[in-house]
């Protein structure tokens, strides 16, 4: 069974959604043994018109919620939600908010490379523990390294200006289709959740599309 996970590297909602979507996963084959799934990473950008460079974590902040201090208070109820799925956030490492093209292309690239490897875990990690900035091409070939990739090949890749629309119009498309928040998953083309739902939620609609069939 496949499903498609619009999300963005950048999202904490989307870090919670994908372990509840693992948790779920691991509730429907604990059902049925002879479930499989495909998971495929849709890129979507939540600041598409991001500085390719990023910017400064506060002035993001200012931007986007008015200030540091109301930021606060969302980010507060986000860290309750992410620890109840073992997440634990640390938004006060985060000092620079990156343009997220570049690693949405590496999530590409390890998936074409290493289709089974959790390339899209080790990003959430990245930002959201350690505060690094996905943005920056250093931090992105340190971590595509320990995914054995070439350097070469994705400094190619990531710098092919094509490659990068391709990012930019995934986001555009699904904008255009009503998606303008993340996670969104499609469950076999089917079934169409929003928003970071839980575990049983999922398993139930994982379940009801596999009665369908």
């Amino acid at each position: 069974m496949k499903i498609d996970i619009y999300s963005d590297l950048v999202c904490p909602w989307c870090f919670i959604g994908k372990r509840h979507l693992e948790l779920a996963l691991a509730q429907c084959i604990a059902k049925d043994q002879q479930l499989s799934f495909e998971l495929n990473w849709v890129p979507f950008q939540l600041n598409p018109e991001m500085p390719t460079n990023g910017m400064a974590r506060s002035d993001y902040l200012a931007m986007k919620f008015g200030g540091k201090s109301s930021a606060l208070r969302i980010y507060d109820n986000i860290k309750i939600a992410g620890e109840k799925t073992n997440i634990p956030f640390n938004f006060d490492r985060i000092k620079y908010q990156p343009n997220t093209t570049t690693a949405h292309l590496l999530v590409k690239f390890i998936t074409e490379l290493k289709p089974k490897e959790d390339i899209v875990e080790q990003l959430f990690q990245a930002y959201f523990f350690d505060g690094k900035d996905i943005g920056d091409i250093s931090t992105l070939q340190q971590i595509g390294r320990g995914f054995g990739a070439d350097m070469a090949e994705l400094d190619n890749y990531i710098s092919n200006k094509s490659n990068q629309a391709k990012i930019l119009n995934h986001t555009t498309q699904a904008l255009n289709t009503g998606i303008q928040s993340v996670p969104v998953f499609i469950i076999d083309n089917n079934i169409l959740v929003s928003g970071a739902r839980s575990p049983g939620d999922l398993t139930k609609l994982v379940l009801q599309n596999v009665t369908r069939h």
